[in-house]
Parts: structure tokens; C-alpha cells; sequence
């Protein structure tokens, strides 16, 4: 075992001589360490190396104040160390999480969680610093919760989680395949463990690898095997699936996130491929590797496909490699690191000087207990306290109170007190007489036992405040003046603490809310309509309406008989019997209506002669508009109008007064139809269309009856409508077109009124 682990090292320190930059005096070194170490392992012979925490050690408990890590460590069967690591292994809060030594060996810190010791001259330096090396927590809250801490020698990242050993090999430009050789070779086996390119199958791996080593370069995935099948081909996951590896990955170049057209995990196991990766660009990027930039980008530490010998660019020339070491079912049982389980369990409390309550007031103590590790609480005095139990109970003290809460979570103890202060409340007194109603002006003082000087005092009358402030022990109280509730009331406060009193129900003479009336001028025998503004429900309404007339509530209407200005009174009564009255002069208004009236010279004409006279009668009338039933309108005094329409006609007036009240009257006019006005020649050949028929018409004339003849000299007939309007085109009845001349007509009809008319004349055809 001890042959193994030296060839390691032997390995890996060549690694170092190789690079350029280091001199000869590093070989010379690494002989002499080489020879002193072969030397004390012949001597040791093939003891094991053994890491070890006694059971005091193995789990630790932070409460306030920094614990040893590792006061019980062992380390055997190794006869020199070079450097001993000391990290979070899992659980690690960055900000918080603190490990501290200030011994003799030298301190550095690779990355955040982790200190590395170096320089010891023996086993036992290691095993006497890391023995003091103390835990703390950096936030005055911290977060609750399990953490773990892993010891193991320094060349090398241990994660408890898979019990494994990782590293990251610096190689510039190495090829996927010679970093696979170089992993599996015999040189870089650790203490019997195999080494192969790293295989990240889970979030803690990963979460590990981008904290612990900060590996970049190769890892052992590729798809050579089968185009878009990425398989774990390394270490135990590589003998999976009969030698072809463990399957985790379909598709290339498609947004895996969504899973599109199949791209995707194998079984939902991980993967941390970057944006869009892998994408197989070249089509022949067959193996993985983890990208790092400087500065760090979004995609840093995430997986990238590329060709075996690499990329070009900054972020994806090879750098090395990440090997593992673990995991085989050969691989010889170790103990080459040890692991604590750290727990957080630090109480708090929000205690700090506590202002004073006052009498009868309630505070909470403490904060609530948000943390996901529960603790338990038990606060005294109980009795004073809503829940006795709880992180934050709620206290309501009576006088001065001190509470202790005890409280513990984990092997965590921890208790603190919280003083109460308590001010008593000031008596409040004052006196008003219960049967007396009370005008406009109440003088009251205060006659309880606070001082006045130093006490604020508030007067509240109706829901009003109507004094306030610190020696405001009297007061003159307007009671009349809008008030709509009876009650006053007293607050007292004294060294922060109110108490109060009130008197209810004073006799107060009510104050009288406005009134107001819908319209102050209506005309009659229209309505008035009378509302207070804001009423009390508790008062009774009175209205006396200034002709006799009574009313209640505070809605009242009333009409008058007779015209003229009226005042209004209102009286108003409380439940107390106390009364307040106000007269309005002249509030409201009722006006005259006038009369209207007309008179006209006929009620029937004809449409030969269809002008009518008309003449108003009205009285009180200041405005008059007269519709005469056709569509015309005139605001004359006496009118005159011409109907060009038969028919019924009704005529209306309307008349307004000088306070707009308004009266109308109506007459029906009767226009009646007595002949047609026929032209006495036409021409079938006239510009005009209408001019080419000889029709007779008129409007009045009904289709029902309508007998229309054209007779020739010779007496014979020419033309004939019946019970249908319809003129003479100038054609005889055999179609041909009738002779100049002069021709005869006859015409039977009915007009609107059912009357029958007979006309007849005579008609000149003309071409």
C-alpha cells in the first residue's frame, strides 16, 4: 500500500519537474524525498494510513460560541505528510462558514470553505494544528442547518458523498484520449485507489468539483461510441451496459432545457451542459469537457463537446484533466480522510431595552422562530403569556413584569430575560349635568388625579375633537353646532399610557342641520319639495309651511292653494325633549298660472281657399307659441295662416308667464277638398316628363272611385282609368297615337272625407 501511495506521489510530483518553469533544484528535492520516503516505508512496512475521529469528535454542535473541528484526530501508518486540507465538504455558506488557525504551520486558503496546513515536520504538527483549528460563524443570524467538514491529506478534494478523492491535473493541450491514459495508468493511483477521468453524476458531485477543485479540462464523457449517446465511459460508470458505459444524455445542439425533438437526459440523470451543448459542431466533437474563462463568465464550470485534441479558444484549450479515485469493486478498503457533521443550531433572541406598555396592553417578546431546525421554548411566569411554548408569545402584564425564556435546539441551551416596564393609566373623571338641556356652551373640567402639567388631555364631542393638548384640563364645549351624536368623551394620557371616560346621551338642544327645498319658485298647484341636509335619525322634524299647512320627517311636500312667497319654519326635537327652531322668510314661491285661449275666423276650408285667422285670448300669458298642425310654428300675437294641405288639422297654443309656469290650449282646423285645378293642354313630345301626360290629381283624391274618360269630338272614347290614378299619354285605346286637337274629360272621384266630386273639361293635344 505504501509502494502505491509513493509511486503516486513520485507521479505527481513529476508532473511539477516537467513544467519549464520550475529548476533543478526541484528534482534534487524530489530524489531526496523519494529515497527518505522509500527508507520509512520499508521500515513501516504495509500499515495502513488511517485518518480517525473518536466519537466525541464525529458530530459537532455550534451554538454562540467557535468549536474545535477535530480535537480527537489520529492519524497512523504514514511516516511524513506535506500538507494536511481541512474544508466544507457539503453544506458550505459562503459569507458564514469560518474555519480558524493561528498556530506555526502555514495557513492558506485555495479557495472559500477550505484551509490547507503546510510545512509541518511531522505527523504529529499536523495532527497538534488541526486539533485547534475552531469553527465560527460569521452572521450574527445564522442559517440553521447540517454542514459537513472533511480532513484529508492536501494533494488531493474528498467528497463524503461518494466517498471518493478528486483532483485536477494541469496539462496544457492534452488529448481527451492520452488524459483518459494518463488517469488509468498505474502512476496515478492513490493509496491502491484506481484513477480515471472524472464522472459527475449529481448536483453535490458538481456543486463539489466547481467549489473544491476547480476543475477544468477533460471529464469522461464522450459520444464516439454512437452520435449523440453520451455515456459516462470512465471508471465504475464506464463498465456499465455490458463495457459501453452508463447512458445519460440524448441529441446534440438542441435546447435541451425544453427537451425539443428528443434532446435531453437519459432517465432524468444529470448534467450540466452549457447553453445549447453539446452541439457537435464539425461533427466530430465526441468528448466532454468543463469550460473556464478569466473573467468568469455565465458559463463557467459548465460542459462543453469538443474534438480530442481540444478547441483553440481561451475558454476551451485543454488545461488538464479531473481525475477520480474511488468507486471500484476491487479497490482496497481506506480510511484516508475523516468527515464531521457540523450542526448550527444557535439560538437568538431580540431582547434589547423593552419601551413600557401601560395598563391593560399587550407586546410580543422575542422574534418568531423561522429557522427549518425547530427549537423549544418554555417561558415564565405562564400565566401571563398567550402560549408558553412559543418562540414569540404574546405578553399582557398588569404592573413591572420580568419573563425568562429557556430554550434549546440540538445539544444547543440558551435562556434570556425580557423586562416588562408597565405605566399604570390615569384615572379620567368629570361630571355633566343628566337633565339640563344644554344651549350652545358647555364649560367642563377634569377632576381626576393626573397632573395637569404634564398630561395630555383630548376632548371629543360627536366623534369631533375639540381640544388638545398637555394641560387642557377644561373646556368650553359648542354643543349646538353640528353635532349629530350626544357623547362626550375624555382621553387622558400620561407618561404614554390613555385611559377615557364618557358621558352619553346629553341633553343638548340639536343643532338644526340646513334645509333646503327642491325649487323655491313652482307654479301652482305644483308641489314643493322640503329635505335637511345630513338628518339625525334621532331627532323628530316639525315644518310649518307659512299658509296653515303642517308637515314632519325630512322629507315633507307641500302645495298652496293660492299664489304668493311663503316663509318656512322648522322645529327640531330630540329624544330629551330638547327643541331648536328657525324660520327662513320667504323661502318659496307659488306662482299664478295663466290662461290660454284663442279664437279663429273658420274651422273649415277648402283647398281653394284654405287661409285661417287666429287670435289670442290668454290670460297672464308672457310667452305664446302657436303649431298650426302642419308643421309650421309662429310666436305672433294674432297669426295668420295658409294651409296647403287638406286634411284635419289641430291647432295648438302655448303660452308662458313671467315665472315660466306654462298652459296650452287646442283648436281643429278642417281643410276640405272641393275641385282639381286641371292643365288645359299637353304635348307625348314636351322636354318636360311630367308635361307628356295629361293627369288628373290632387292630394285628397282616393284611388277608390277614381273614374277618369277622354271623349273625342265625335263623343268617342278615347281613354279610361278607373280605381286607379292614371293619366292620358295622348294613345288611343288600340295603342295608336291619338290626332291633334281638343278632346273632352269627365272625372268621378272621392276625396278624403268619403265626399263624391264630378268635374269635366276640356283638353288640347298638341305634338
Amino acid at each position: 500500500m505504501e509502494l502505491k501511495r509513493l509511486t503516486s506521489r513520485f507521479s505527481t510530483e513529476k508532473e511539477k519537474i516537467n513544467n519549464p518553469k520550475k529548476t533543478i533544484n526541484l528534482k534534487v528535492k524530489l530524489a531526496i524525498l523519494i529515497i527518505f520516503e522509500f527508507i520509512m516505508v520499508c521500515a513501516k512496512g504495509a500499515d495502513p494510513f488511517v485518518i480517525n475521529l473518536n466519537n466525541n469528535s464525529a458530530s459537532l454542535h455550534y451554538c454562540n460560541n467557535p468549536v474545535l473541528v477535530a480535537k480527537d484526530l489520529t492519524i497512523e501508518g504514514i511516516p511524513n505528510i506535506l500538507g494536511m486540507r481541512i474544508s466544507f465538504s457539503e453544506g458550505f455558506i459562503v459569507g458564514e462558514d469560518e474555519l480558524f488557525y493561528s498556530g506555526k504551520l502555514t495557513r492558506s486558503q485555495p479557495y472559500p470553505g477550505t484551509l490547507e496546513l503546510s510545512g509541518g515536520a511531522s505527523v504529529q504538527d499536523y495532527v497538534d494544528a488541526i486539533r485547534t483549528i475552531t469553527y465560527k460563524n460569521g452572521k450574527n443570524v445564522p442559517t440553521l442547518g447540517a454542514r459537513k467538514i472533511t480532513i484529508s491529506l492536501s494533494d488531493v478534494d474528498y467528497l463524503p458523498a461518494t466517498g471518493h478523492f478528486y483532483r485536477f491535473v494541469s496539462h496544457s493541450r492534452i488529448t481527451w484520449m492520452n488524459a483518459k491514459a494518463d488517469a488509468e495508468s498505474g502512476t496515478m493511483m492513490y493509496y491502491g485507489l484506481k484513477g480515471y477521468l472524472a464522472t459527475i453524476t449529481s448536483q453535490v458531485e458538481n456543486d463539489f468539483i466547481k467549489l473544491k477543485t476547480k476543475g477544468v479540462g477533460w471529464i469522461g464523457a464522450s459520444d464516439a461510441g454512437a452520435e449523440g449517446e453520451w455515456r459516462w465511459v470512465t471508471g465504475p460508470e464506464g463498465l456499465e451496459d455490458n463495457g459501453k458505459g452508463r447512458l445519460f444524455w440524448f441529441g446534440k445542439g438542441i435546447d435541451y432545457t425544453n427537451n425539443v425533438n428528443g434532446a435531453g437526459p437519459n432517465q432524468g440523470r444529470f448534467n450540466n451542459w452549457n447553453t445549447n451543448e453539446p452541439n457537435d459542431t464539425g461533427n466530430n466533437e465526441d468528448y466532454a469537457h468543463i469550460l473556464y474563462s478569466q473573467p468568469q463568465s455565465s458559463n463557467q464550470l459548465r460542459w462543453n463537446d469538443l474534438p480530442n485534441t481540444g478547441g483553440n479558444g481561451s475558454n476551451d484549450t485543454p488545461q488538464g484533466y479531473l481525475i477520480e479515485f474511488g468507486g471500484y469493486p476491487d479497490d482496497p478498503p481506506l480510511q484516508l480522510s475523516a468527515t464531521i457533521d457540523l450542526y448550527v443550531n444557535t439560538l437568538t433572541f431580540k431582547t434589547g431595552n423593552i419601551a413600557a406598555i401601560c395598563q391593560g396592553e399587550s407586546l410580543m417578546l422575542n422574534q418568531p422562530d423561522i429557522n427549518t431546525v425547530p427549537a423549544t421554548y418554555s417561558w415564565s411566569p405562564a400565566g401571563l403569556l398567550s402560549n408558553a411554548a412559543l418562540a414569540n408569545p404574546v405578553a399582557t402584564p398588569s404592573a413591572n413584569t420580568t419573563f425568562i425564556v429557556r430554550a434549546s435546539r440540538g445539544s444547543c441551551i440558551d435562556s434570556a430575560l425580557f423586562i416588562v416596564p408597565v405605566n399604570p393609566k390615569p384615572k379620567v373623571l368629570f361630571s355633566i349635568d343628566s337633565i339640563k338641556c344644554y344651549g350652545y356652551n358647555l364649560d367642563v373640567a377634569y377632576m381626576g388625579d393626573a397632573n395637569p402639567a404634564i398630561t395630555n388631555f383630548m376632548w371629543v364631542f360627536g366623534g369631533d375633537t375639540i381640544a388638545y393638548g398637555t394641560g387642557r384640563s377644561g373646556v368650553n364645549i359648542p354643543l349646538g353646532v353640528n353635532q349629530s351624536k350626544r357623547n362626550l368623551t375624555l382621553k387622558v394620557e400620561q407618561y404614554g399610557c390613555v385611559n377615557s371616560d364618557s358621558i352619553r346621551n346629553i341633553h343638548v338642544i340639536p343643532s338644526l342641520n340646513p334645509w333646503t327645498v327642491d325649487n323655491s319658485l313652482l307654479c301652482l298647484p305644483e308641489s314643493f319639495a322640503f329635505s335637511v341636509t345630513n338628518p339625525d335619525p334621532a331627532v323628530r322634524y316639525d315644518w310649518n309651511f307659512g299658509d296653515g299647512g303642517k308637515g314632519t320627517g325630512t322629507n315633507p311636500t307641500h302645495h298652496y292653494q293660492q299664489s304668493g312667497h311663503y316663509d318656512i319654519q322648522l322645529t327640531v326635537t330630540n329624544t330629551q325633549n330638547c327643541s331648536n327652531t328657525a324660520l327662513i322668510k320667504e323661502m318659496v314661491h307659488a306662482a299664478p298660472v295663466p290662461l290660454a285661449a284663442f279664437s279663429m275666423t273658420d274651422s273649415i276650408v277648402y283647398n281653394y281657399q284654405p287661409t285661417v285667422s287666429f287670435f289670442n285670448n290668454s290670460v297672464g300669458a308672457y310667452t305664446l307659441l302657436w303649431n298650426f298642425g302642419d308643421g309650421t310654428i309662429s310666436g305672433d300675437e294674432n297669426p295668420v295662416h295658409n294651409y296647403e294641405v287638406p286634411g284635419y288639422k289641430k291647432v295648438f297654443l302655448k303660452v308662458s308667464s313671467e315665472f315660466n309656469c306654462k298652459d296650452s290650449v287646442s283648436h281643429q282646423v278642417l281643410v276640405a277638398f272641393d275641385r282639381i285645378f286641371p292643365p288645359n293642354g299637353f304635348s307625348p313630345n314636351a322636354p318636360d316628363v311630367f308635361d307628356r301626360v295629361f293627369l288628373l290629381n290632387s292630394v285628397g283624391i282616393t284611388p277608390a272611385g277614381y273614374h277618369f274618360t277622354v271623349l273625342s269630338r265625335w263623343n268617342d272614347l278615347v281613354f279610361e282609368a278607373k280605381d286607379e290614378i292614371k293619366g292620358w299619354d295622348g294613345r288611343m285605346k288600340n295603342g295608336n297615337w291619338a290626332l291633334a286637337g281638343t278632346y273632352v274629360w269627365i272625372l268621378d272621384f272621392t276625396d278624403f272625407l268619403g265626399q263624391k266630386h264630378r268635374q269635366s273639361g276640356a283638353v288640347t293635344l298638341i305634338y
